[in-house]
C-alpha cells in the first residue's frame, strides 16, 4: 500500500529538524560549496509522540524492544564486487559513511541479539551465473545456508527466477509501509501477489545508484537559472523534460575550436547513453504492469503513444541540438569537473568519487524531470548495479529472525546511514540546507522497481528498445516495441511460472 504524503513530508521535516545537532559533519576536500550552513531549515513543532521517534527526531520502527534471538548467527550471502562498502565494516575508521554502516550493523545485533554473518564471492554482471550456482549450493546444505542474499539488481533477479528465494510479505516483521522502503516497492515488485525482493534505506548502493541530474550551479546562474529557483520549482512539482530541454539546447562552446561536436566541447546537457531509459520511468511509464487479477503483463504504456512521443523527443533533442551530446561510457561526471558541462543525467554516487572533489565546480542535484506538469510525482530509476536483498527459499523456522533482521536494518540505515552518505555525497549537512535535501529525498522516495527492469536479462534485455531508439534510431520505437512485445509476453509468463 503506497504511503500517503502526508507521512513523507513529516518525515522529512522530523529529519531536518533534529539532525543538525546529532550528526557530525563528514570529511570533504579543501572548499565550500557554496551554501549556507548556519540557517535553520525549519521552525515548525513536531506532532509526533515521543514513542514514535527516536531522540533525534527520527522514526522509529515498531521491533518490540523484547526481541531477542539468543545470540543466534544470521548468515549473509553478498557480492563482494559491489562498487560502495554496504555489508561488512570490521572497525571504525575516518570514513563517515563506513562508520554509519559499522554502527548500523552494531546496533541491529545488540537490539536483535543477534550475530550478522558475511560471506562475500563475486556477483556483478559478469558474475551472475557463478553467484546464483553458489547460492544454489549454499542453500542446498540446508542448516548452513545463507538467510539473507544481497546481490547486484540482475543476479538478485535470477535468484528469484531460480525459485530461490522466500516470499518477503509472510514476514510478520518487515512492514513496506514505513519510510525506508521505498513507496513503489510494493505496488510495483509483486509476483503473483507476492514481494520476493528488496531494497531501500538497507542498501548504500540503492542510495548510490540512483539516477539525478546533478547541475554547475554557477554556469547556471550565469545563463539565468539560479539554484533556488531550480529548487523551488523542483519541490513543488514543476520540474519537467520541457524545462530541462529548454534550459540546455543552445548551452554549447566549441572549445577545441575544430568546427564539429565532440567530448571535449562544452554542452549543456551530457548522458551516458545507458542512461537514456531514466526518461522512460521519469515520464511515469512501465514495462511490465499488472492485469484485473494482478498478474504480471507487458504494460500498456509500453507501445503507448506517450512512449512514442517520448522516444522521439529525446532522439531529436540529442541529434538536431547544439546543447545535448551523449557519450558511450560512463564519463559524465568527468566532463562536469572538467567544467565542459552544465547539466548531466548520472548515478548520485559520481558526486561522492568525482564531484566533489573539483576546485572548479559548485553543484547541486535534481530529480530526472517529469514527463509534463500534469504527471503526478518524479520517479527514480537504478542504476542496475544498486543491491537487492532477497530470503533464503529454505529459511524454515528462522523466518522471524530474517524478518526482524531485514526491518531493523532499514530502519537503522534510514536514521544512521542515508544522512551521512547525503552529507556526503552533497557535501552540505543534512539539516542545514533543506532544499537539498528535500530535493534528495524525493529522488529516494520515488526510485522505480519495474519488473521489466530488474528482470532486464530475463526479458531479453528489454530496455534496449527505448535506449537504442534514442540514440541514433529515432522514429523506430514503434515498430521495434510492437515487433517484440509476444515475445516479452510470453517470456514474463515463462518467468512467472518457474517463480510459481
Amino acid at each position: 500500500m503506497k504511503k500517503t504524503t502526508a507521512l513523507r513530508a513529516l518525515t522529512a521535516l522530523l529529519s531536518l529538524m533534529m539532525l543538525f545537532s546529532v550528526l557530525t559533519a563528514c570529511t570533504k576536500p579543501d572548499g565550500g560549496n557554496g551554501e549556507d550552513q548556519s540557517s535553520s531549515t525549519t521552525d515548525t513543532a513536531t506532532t509526533d509522540t515521543p514513542s514514535s521517534t527516536d531522540e533525534n527526531g527520527f522514526l522509529l520502527d515498531d521491533i518490540p524492544e523484547t526481541v531477542n534471538f539468543n545470540n543466534s548467527t544470521v548468515r549473509f550471502l553478498v557480492w563482494s564486487d559491489v562498487e560502495n562498502p554496504e555489508f561488512e565494516i570490521t572497525e571504525q575508521s575516518d570514513n563517515a559513511i563506513d562508520n554509519a554502516i559499522y554502527t548500523r550493523n552494531k546496533t541491529v545485533e545488540r537490539r536483535l541479539g543477534v550475530k550478522l554473518e558475511f560471506d562475500a564471492i563475486p556477483g556483478n554482471y559478469g558474475n551472475q551465473k557463478s553467484f546464483i550456482s553458489a547460492a544454489e549450493s549454499r542453500i542446498s546444505a540446508g542448516s548452513t545456508g545463507p538467510h539473507i542474499m544481497a546481490a547486484y539488481s540482475l543476479t538478485a533477479a535470477g535468484l528469484v527466477a531460480n525459485g530461490l528465494t522466500y516470499k518477503l510479505n509472510t514476514l510478520d516483521t518487515l512492514d513496506f509501509s514505513k519510510p525506508w522502503w521505498p513507496d513503489r516497492l510494493v505496488s510495483e515488485s509483486k509476483i503473483n501477489g507476492n514481494i520476493y525482493l528488496c531494497s531501500g534505506d538497507i542498501s548504500t548502493n540503492m542510495l548510490h545508484k540512483m539516477h539525478a541530474v546533478f547541475f554547475d550551479k554557477d554556469m547556471c546562474n550565469n545563463h539565468g537559472y539560479s539554484a533556488d529557483t531550480l529548487y523551488a520549482n523542483a519541490l513543488e512539482g514543476k520540474w519537467t523534460l520541457d524545462d530541462l530541454f529548454s534550459m540546455t539546447a543552445e548551452v554549447y562552446e566549441d572549445l577545441n575550436s575544430d568546427g564539429k561536436k565532440d567530448r571535449d566541447d562544452l554542452f549543456g546537457l551530457y548522458i551516458c547513453d545507458n542512461y537514456f531509459d531514466v526518461f522512460y520511468y521519469a515520464s511515469d511509464l512501465l514495462i511490465v504492469d499488472r492485469d484485473a487479477d494482478g498478474k504480471p503483463k507487458i504494460s500498456d504504456d509500453f507501445t503507448s503513444e506517450k512512449a512514442v512521443t517520448l522516444a522521439d523527443k529525446v532522439g531529436n533533442f540529442f541529434a538536431n541540438r547544439n546543447g545535448a551530446f551523449f557519450i558511450t561510457d560512463f564519463t559524465e561526471s568527468g566532463h562536469m569537473s572538467d567544467g565542459k558541462a552544465m547539466m548531466i543525467i548520472s548515478r548520485c554516487d559520481v558526486a561522492l568519487k568525482k564531484l566533489r572533489y573539483s576546485d572548479k565546480l559548485v553543484y547541486g542535484v535534481l530529480p530526472v524531470p517529469k514527463y509534463d506538469n500534469d504527471q503526478e510525482s518524479y520517479v527514480s530509476c537504478l542504476a542496475f548495479p544498486c543491491s537487492l536483498y532477497v530470503a533464503a527459499a529454505n529459511i524454515g523456522d528462522d523466518a522471524p529472525m530474517v524478518g526482524a533482521v531485514l526491518e531493523a536494518m532499514g530502519s537503522e540505515g534510514y536514521r544512521k546511514i542515508t544522512p551521512v552518505l547525503f552529507e556526503a555525497t552533497m557535501k552540505t549537512r543534512y539539516a542545514s540546507d533543506g532544499k537539498m535535501a528535500n530535493v534528495y529525498d524525493i529522488i529516494r522516495s520515488s526510485v522505480t522497481f519495474d519488473l521489466g527492469r530488474i528482470f532486464y536479462s530475463s526479458l531479453g534485455e528489454v530496455n534496449n528498445v527505448f535506449r537504442q531508439a534514442c540514440s541514433g534510431n529515432t522514429g523506430s520505437y514503434m515498430s521495434v516495441a510492437t515487433g517484440r512485445r509476444k515475445m516479452l509476453q510470453q517470456l514474463l509468463d515463462n518467468l512467472v511460472k518457474d517463480i510459481g
